[in-house]
């Protein structure tokens, strides 16, 4: 049995994530996955932000830095 699945989405989202995945050197599911992750960490941060006094340029340092950390991450699955 097959790991993989189809997912319905609009001919306009198909495309995106196309052009996405050509322009990233990526299949289409690592596209999903990499959004997927960036919208959960996004909300990750966000919840932290909400609890907590965070608005200080140390901690928008910390955050450019750890966004960074994933995006370079991200460009070593290419390699």
């Amino acid at each position: 049995m097959s790991d993989v699945t189809t997912i319905k989405v609009s001919r306009q989202v198909r495309d995106l994530l196309q052009e996405r995945a050509l322009r990233d050197r990526r299949t289409l599911g690592q596209v999903v996955e990499y959004l997927v992750e960036q919208d959960e960490r996004a909300a990750r941060f966000a919840a932290l932000r909400a609890v907590s006094d965070w608005s200080s340029p140390e901690h928008d340092a910390w955050e450019a830095a750890a966004v960074a950390d994933l995006a370079g991450r991200q460009g070593d699955a290419d390699s």
